[in-house]
């Protein structure tokens, strides 16, 4: 069975692609497959064209070092073709083991790894960061109850102060 991809194909590649108005973060969750790259090459294998991307970094789904997306003429946004060693956010779906995307699936690369950073650990980082909260305020809540307070040198409660004093400098 043949996946269609999510997004939509531009018209031509003068023009910019028309895509449709989804949200990244949307986009990034629906796509089984995310990357940062720049692209590598391209190539045609049996009428299909294939573009070539060095992955710098993953972030969803399984990904080599490298990788061949079969996609139509991919264009940035503005309509203009892709260009060798353009670092671009990619975000493609599955057709069999194939990979494909179109020019709607390109995306700025600093703009998807910040709403692939949002996505991670939000929960770990909540759930740690209230435990710790939580200590700092059990600690200070036992020193109130025992009424001790840190002794730091030169500060008025310092019982070596004084012993400091007599000896001189």
């Amino acid at each position: 069975s043949s996946a269609t991809p999510r997004f939509m194909l531009p018209s031509s590649a003068a023009t910019p692609p028309v895509c449709p108005d989804i949200p990244l973060p949307d986009r990034l969750e629906a796509a089984p497959i995310a990357f940062v790259g720049a692209l590598v090459s391209t190539s045609t294998r049996g009428g299909a064209r294939y573009w070539r991307f060095e992955v710098d970094q993953p972030v969803k789904g399984p990904l080599g070092p490298a990788v061949d997306i079969r996609a139509p003429a991919l264009t940035d946004a503005q309509g203009n073709p892709l260009e060798r060693a353009a670092e671009v956010g990619v975000l493609a779906e599955l057709d069999g083991a194939a990979i494909v995307t179109d020019s709607c699936g390109l995306t700025d690369p600093a703009a998807l790894l910040s709403v692939s950073d949002e996505a991670r650990g939000g929960a770990i980082k909540l759930v740690v960061g209230t435990i710790i909260l939580g200590g700092v305020l059990l600690l200070c809540w036992i020193r109130l109850r025992r009424g001790s307070r840190p002794s730091f040198p030169g500060m008025p409660n310092d019982p070596g102060a004084q012993t400091r004093e007599a000896r001189g400098p």
